[in-house]
């Protein structure tokens, strides 16, 4: 039969086109035209969508039936794809939802792969290496500026210093940095104990010193610069303990904000005091209450004007510990943790990825807590940062005499226990003075909180004498404050500016010029003394990148020549950089390829915003007047940078579009508005008086948004706008402006496009842009580019004509694109696969396209509050009695929080008994019991909306459940009886503000709404799916690509029994992509707008759509349950291709943490012994190769890991290739082969390559045991009778349960797993390993379920479920073993490491190992021979 069918007019044409398109295609003639339009009729329904109304030309009814005929026998290929950050899955169906065979199997898949790191990782990785390499520079420097001058005295001093890690007997000199007769490193050390002691003589004492001396003190300064957070001069360092400045930029964050400050006008100097003393928390605490407040109570709860807790922002700056939903009052960062000023950086980091703006006020309060931090480092020493660390030294030393001789008076046995012993938080931990063998022993560093912790309970419960009591009281609070014993380098040294350090040096380099004259020497106008402070102040702007303008990656505009930090100025054009780095930058439109995006701060993109926002307010359901928007607008954004829901509520009430006590009924806009026009409000008056225009101010924003340094924004004003005053050149300085959009001002302004319903393909209706629709309508950006508007046909036509003719590679389109690396993998994937299937199939007609969501791995396992706890904190808010539920809720007893699952009884608890359309109480036994007369109702009826949660529930009677049917909204009678009690619930927390809204609601659906509700299903949002959908409509030009949202089969599987279970097998996205096809299909075709009305009865619950039939213009598309049931069975067998992905590892070349002496490592350096000096392991492996050799007269085969540093170079050079097999063997096999060769030639394997030992598939992943191991993943798929799918769900599903909340306890009812049937599945796992293919498994734990058969027994449910879920993991793709201790295995039981990569020890278990070649899609497959014929 043929695929498709060809119509043509001619029949003169048949034969010859027939040849052209060969057997696939079936060609017919029409004869001419076949319909037309009735001449005595208009031709189309004008009021029914311009509907055609065609007739069948007379004579012409015969050749239409054999037309319509064979187009029916016509086979159409449908298409679905699932696609994830690391997995996809594909199935080819027809018309009916079959499955297409190709080559006798079943046309469909799941494809697997690793996901990508993401650009984060790796540009942090980068940053780093990039850091070390210009500290690096910055040295070499230093070093040919003294090199001449310190060959002098000592010809070898530099070579010593490069040699200083190395072992002495390896190197000439015994001594690093002094190997003089009279003058070594030992009275080197003595004399200066630290490099601060060394920099403070050097400041204080004008003598002539050892120009060593000088160089060693610079080259540490220039090491340890400081930060680079400020513009402070260095000759006024008091400006430094100045906090006025500090104070002011933290009240700024408030007023600059649109908030109250958080208290009233203080004495700055007495908060800096405060501040600086050294006190707990408690105490500072309280102080900084009395300063600030007055002593009053701070409030922990925010208002409108302060949405900020007083109590957490007085106690984060007295050094405390606060939840950031106190610190913010917000719920929604409930999950988010604690916070301290004082927290290291990268955690401190981390929360501004989740906090968003809200991390500016973490930033204003860490400048002030930073400012005591410093202020208590200098500790009066204002100038001097070098004084203090000595005086930090010196109390160190002190406070070591003072804990040795209490311990020796006091606790004498545990005297090596502090000192000597390695211990997690003893003194040896904590500094870090140790020997090799004790370092071994201690994994890291104790903090000071960790070894103070251990020293007061080690002193705690001594009685000290009377004449050591008050030094033993000191030790004792200095402890508590983790101030004994202070440590010259710790993470305080993060605050300390590079001012401080640059006063330092100047005043080393002023005395030292002095009686080393080479220092005054002048080159080209700057001296050698001056050269060295331009090292130090050294920094390369980020807007001029890397220097090499060879790099792929540079921008920069230069001159020939060597660039060093003293002509920097003279051999970088800064501004031609600055420009070329703003266009580099620049991001492009996720719409519209070529145009560049708006700051997020421009005038336009606010606008846009704002907008987009208070678009969707409605009042009771409907929205506002669009004069109402309008003057919204401009009455409260265009006057306030801050616009609050109160405001909004006050306009409406104020000009008579709500009434005063209706405030309930708005909805559509959060309690917080998230947008504003802070520009403009900011630009206001530079606009009224003309001083800019708003193109000026565009343009200012735009390049605003890119500096990082202000003082290249004021550069720029001055030279584009010389008119600005230098008030407003500070003024525009300091307006916060950052980030951009995703949106271009071609995308929001340009584009053209109208109402599809006011007009015929847009004629004689006036074309209007994205941002003007937004003014003249209440439509949403997502509604503008519906269907209701053209818009999104002309982001289509824009984009085509962009790409016609452009021959750009797929890579070049990403990039332009800016899509992220987890993206770019699926899509390289999905294009693969697609090509399999059209080379199998030819086009398909249909395309589905589901785009698994992730994010919500982060969600697993984490702990929430139960169901029962959320019960008892909602009655502790109550006044009324509630006694008798409690008593109610406790006699659910230890089971509670399980019966709690069920939403009936969940409801019934939280809506205090009662009915919530009557307000009548419910029967606690009767509900029980499982009584019919109570019922879940939904309030938006499931018939119109899918919303399955609780904010759409309430339980009910069910006669009124009935009465109520799928009308909405709640009637008149119920809404006017039970408004108060509803009102109540919602006050106390026992129901959310959208469900209130939802119940009190007086007006009905609009069609806008339900079609909305429809769209919701049908439309896809994200990006990246849209980005893949463009691709496969630029192939298939000729086929429809449907979006399928990721809930629509979640909700066809959950409504019709398909379970998916990710621990089962990886067979579940080729169900998924199968799936898509039919709920994707069926949902496309019912809602589909060309014949879909509105006004029709309908409803989007998947169980009534799918269980009835489905015709569309008379076409059967769904016949309802016979449909159904062979979609069921299909979704449900196991016939799917698997494929993993093979490639040649890319990424690191090694762990970048250096390891301890050992053989078979990678040398720190050229020509250094591993065995000594250690070196770096876990090489990355790029690919694998077999490798024949011979040891005297024996021969064998290993399969020979090649790393990625050599993988390139062993492909592309033979002879490299052969030296590098012996060297490789050499270290694997710890001794000398003899001839080498390639039992295969150069094929590599590449990582994943998949192997078949007697049938059972792997796949090569890696290596271990210093190459003679390799990883062998097992890719067979598990497969069991179906009712074992469902029961190791509810296994996942209980485990799961108890995971996130310990206290839930086992219900057998309600979590339906066993003793019984854990032992059957038990049972069922021990067949399978010894009686199935699995026996071939490498490292089978059979004989460990065996033996722990009667331990299984004993094991409690809970521990019995979660060994059968690590059983379960040995069927699937698991390489690192399982837990089996409770059954006497061990904790890495099965683990698949151990396969050796010498071919010999394969034929003691298999006979028959092969190569298995797998196409893209797996629908092509191709065995090599037998690798064991190769021996």
């Amino acid at each position: 039969m043929a695929k498709y069918l060809v119509i043509v007019e001619s029949p003169a044409k048949v034969n010859t086109i027939k040849k052209f398109l060969g057997a696939n295609y079936q060609v017919m003639a029409s004869n001419g035209h076949v319909r037309d339009l009735p001449k005595s009729q208009l031709g189309f329904d004008v009021e029914n969508d311009y509907e055609p109304k065609y007739i069948t030309i007379r004579g012409k009814g015969d050749i239409l039936a054999k037309l319509r005929k064979e187009a029916k026998k016509a086979e159409k290929i449908y298409l679905g794809l699932n696609v994830g950050t690391n997995s996809i899955g594909y199935a080819v169906t027809d018309e009916q939802y079959h499955l297409l065979k190709f080559n006798g199997n079943d046309a469909w898949g799941s494809i697997v792969f690793d996901a990508a790191s993401s650009n984060e990782d790796r540009r942090n990785h980068r940053l780093t290496r990039r850091n070390l390499d210009r500290r690096q520079q910055r040295i070499v420097w230093l070093q040919e500026i003294f090199a001449k001058e310190i060959s002098k005295v000592d010809d070898r001093f530099f070579i010593r210093l490069s040699e200083s890690f190395r072992w002495r007997e390896d190197v000439q000199n015994r001594y690093v940095f002094f190997n003089d007769k009279e003058y070594t490193d030992v009275q080197y050390m003595k004399e200066y104990p630290t490099i601060h002691h060394l920099i403070c003589e050097l400041m204080d004492n004008k003598a002539p010193h050892d120009v060593r001396l000088v160089y060693l003190a610079c080259a540490w300064l220039i090491t340890h610069r400081g930060h680079f957070l400020n513009n402070l001069n260095v000759e006024k360092l008091d400006e430094i303990m100045d906090i006025s400045s500090v104070y002011q930029n933290f009240i700024n964050y408030f007023t600059e904000n649109g908030y109250k400050r958080p208290w009233g006008e203080i004495d700055v100097s007495a908060l800096s005091e405060v501040l600086k003393q050294k006190t707990g928390i408690t105490v500072k605490n309280k102080e900084l209450q009395n300063i600030l407040l007055e002593g009053k109570k701070p409030e922990k709860s925010g208002t409108e004007e302060f949405p900020f807790s007083q109590d957490s922002i007085i106690r984060l700056l007295a050094g405390g510990q606060c939840k950031l939903k106190d610190v913010f009052c917000k719920e929604e960062y409930l999950d988010l943790g604690s916070v301290s000023l004082g927290m290291d950086e990268e955690k401190f980091d981390e929360i501004s990825g989740s906090i968003g703006e809200d991390y500016d006020l973490l930033i204003a309060l860490r400048g002030l807590y930073d400012w005591s931090v410093l202020a208590n480092l200098l500790n009066g020493h204002s100038e001097t940062i070098s004084m203090t660390k000595v005086q930090i030294y010196e109390q160190h030393g002190k406070d070591l005499q003072i804990l040795k001789y209490f311990v020796r008076k006091y606790v004498p046995d545990k005297y090596n226990e502090v000192f000597r012993k390695a211990k997690a938080d003893n003194y040896v931990a904590y500094t870090g003075h140790m020997d090799k063998d004790t370092a071994s022993q201690i994994k890291k560093k104790a903090k000071a909180e960790e070894f103070s912790k251990y020293v007061l309970k080690l002193m705690s419960p001594i009685k000290p004498e009377k004449t050591d009591l008050q030094s033993y009281e000191d030790m004792c609070e200095r402890l508590k404050l983790n101030r004994f014993l202070p440590k010259q380098k710790n993470t305080d040294n993060r605050v300390i500016p590079h001012q401080l350090y640059e006063y330092e040096l100047i005043q080393i380099l002023k005395n030292a010029s002095v009686y080393l004259p080479f220092l005054n020497d002048t080159n080209n106008g700057i001296s050698e003394a001056d050269k060295v402070l331009s090292v130090f102040r050294y920094k390369i702007p980020y807007y001029v990148g890397p220097l090499n303008e060879e790099s792929s990656f540079a921008w920069i505009s230069r001159k020939q020549g060597k660039i060093t930090p003293w002509n920097f100025k003279d051999m970088v054009d800064e501004d031609a950089s600055e420009n070329a780095f703003i266009r580099r930058m620049t991001n492009k439109c996720t719409y519209l390829p070529t145009e560049d995006v708006l700051p997020k701060d421009s005038l336009c993109y606010q606008k846009f915003m704002v907008l987009n926002e208070i678009n969707n307010l409605q009042i009771d359901g409907l929205k506002i007047p669009v004069k109402a928007k309008q003057g919204i607008y401009h009455e409260l954004f265009e006057k306030n940078k801050k616009v609050k829901r109160k405001d909004i509520e006050e306009y409406l009430i104020r000009n008579n579009y709500l009434d005063k006590d209706s405030t309930e009924l708005i909805s559509g806009i959060d309690e917080q508005i998230h947008s504003g026009l802070s520009s403009y409000c900011a630009f206001f008056n530079l606009l009224n008086k003309k001083i800019l225009s708003e193109d000026d101010v565009e343009r200012i924003i735009e390049r605003a948004s890119y500096a990082e340094d202000k003082s290249r924004v004021i550069k720029w004003l001055r030279k584009e706008y010389p008119g600005l005053s230098e008030d407003d050149i500070r003024y525009i300085a300091r307006i916060k402006i950052r980030d951009f959009g995703r949106l271009s001002k071609t995308f929001l302004t340009g584009l053209k496009g109208c109402d599809v319903s006011k007009g015929f393909d847009g004629q004689d209706v006036e074309m209007i842009s994205i941002l003007q629709t937004m003014w003249e309508t209440n439509d949403n950006l997502m509604e503008i580019l519906s269907d209701k508007y053209t818009f999104l046909e002309a982001v289509e036509a824009f984009t085509q004509e962009y790409y016609t003719g452009k021959k750009k590679s797929l890579k070049e389109r990403l990039d332009e694109m800016s899509v992220s690396n987890s993206v770019r993998r699926p899509v390289y994937r999905t294009l693969a696969v697609v090509k399999d299937i059209e080379k199998a199939f030819g086009k398909p007609d249909k395309i589905f396209l589901e785009m698994t969501r992730g994010g919500q791995a982060d969600q697993k396992g984490k702990r929430i509050k139960s169901r029962k706890q959320q019960i008892l904190d909602l009655y502790d808010k109550c006044k009324d009695d509630v006694h008798d539920l409690m008593w109610q809720l406790e006699s659910l007893g230890e089971y509670a929080d399980s019966r709690l699952q069920s939403d009936r009884l969940y409801l019934y608890f939280m809506q205090f008994g009662k009915c919530a359309y009557s307000g009548a109480h419910i029967g606690f036994e009767q509900l029980m019991a499982g009584s019919v007369e109570y019922d879940i109702d939904h309030i938006y009826p499931q018939s119109y909306v899918k919303d399955d949660s609780l904010n759409n529930k309430v339980l009910v009677l069910s006669d009124l459940n009935g009465t109520k049917d799928n009308i909405y909204p709640v009637s008149p009678e119920i809404r006017g009886k039970m408004q108060g009690l509803w009102s109540w619930w919602n006050h106390v927390g026992a129901i959310s503000d959208e469900k209130y809204k939802r119940l009190i609601r007086s007006a009905p659906f609009t069609d806008e709404e339900k079609m909305g509700f429809i769209n919701r299903q049908l439309t896809e949002t994200s990006q990246s799916t849209k980005f893949i959908a463009d691709l496969l409509k630029e192939r298939f030009p000729d086929a429809e690509v449907v979006y399928v949202k990721a809930g629509l089969v979640s909700d066809f599987r959950h409504e019709f029994d398909l379970p998916k279970t990710r621990s089962y097998n990886d067979l579940h996205n080729a169900a998924d992509a199968f799936l898509s096809v039919v709920a994707g299909n069926v949902y496309d075709m019912r809602f589909s707008k060309k014949w879909f009305r509105i006004d029709e009865k309908y409803s989007v619950k998947v169980k009534t759509i799918f269980t009835h039939e489905v015709k569309c213009r008379g076409d059967i598309i769904w016949d309802g349950m016979p449909m159904l049931e062979k979609v069921e069975d299909t979704a449900r067998k196991n016939t799917a291709h698997f494929v993993k992905y093979a490639a040649f590892k890319t990424g690191g070349l090694f762990d970048q943490n250096p390891v301890k002496k050992g053989t078979g490592l990678i040398p720190l350096k050229a020509g250094l012994p591993t065995e000594k000096y250690g070196g770096y392991n876990k090489a990355g492996v790029m690919f694998l190769i077999p490798v024949r050799y011979n040891i005297g007269k024996k021969s064998e085969i290993l399969i020979l890991p090649v790393e990625l540093m050599h993988g390139k170079h062993f492909l592309e050079d033979k002879v490299f290739a052969r030296n590098y097999t012996f060297t490789r063997l050499e270290n694997i096999l710890g001794k000398k082969v003899g001839e080498v060769s390639f039992p295969m030639g150069m094929r590599p394997w590449k990582i994943n390559t998949m192997l078949s030992f007697d049938g059972f598939r792997v796949c090569l992943t890696g290596t271990g045991g210093r190459g003679k191991c390799l990883v062998a993943q097992p890719v067979m798929q598990f497969s069991a009778d179906e009712h074992w799918r469902f029961y190791i769900k509810r296994l996942e599903r209980f485990v799961e349960k108890i995971g996130i909340n310990p206290d839930l306890l086992y219900d057998k009812d309600h979590d339906k797993v066993s003793k019984d049937e854990n032992l059957k599945l038990y049972e069922l796992y021990v067949d399978k390993l010894q009686n199935t293919i699995y026996k071939k498994r490498v490292n089978s734990p059979v004989q460990t379920l065996l033996k722990g058969k009667e331990e299984f027994k004993k094991l409690s449910i809970e521990e019995q479920c979660q060994v059968l879920l690590n059983i379960q993991s040995v069927f699937g793709r698991m390489t690192g073993g399982c837990d089996l201790t409770l059954i006497g295995g061990s904790a890495h039981s099965a683990a698949t490491g151990s396969l050796s990569t010498t071919i010999s020890n394969w034929k003691k278990k298999y006979s028959t190992v092969r190569i298995i070649d797998q196409s893209p899609s797996g629908m092509w497959e191709k065995s090599s021979e037998n690798l064991l014929d190769l021996l």
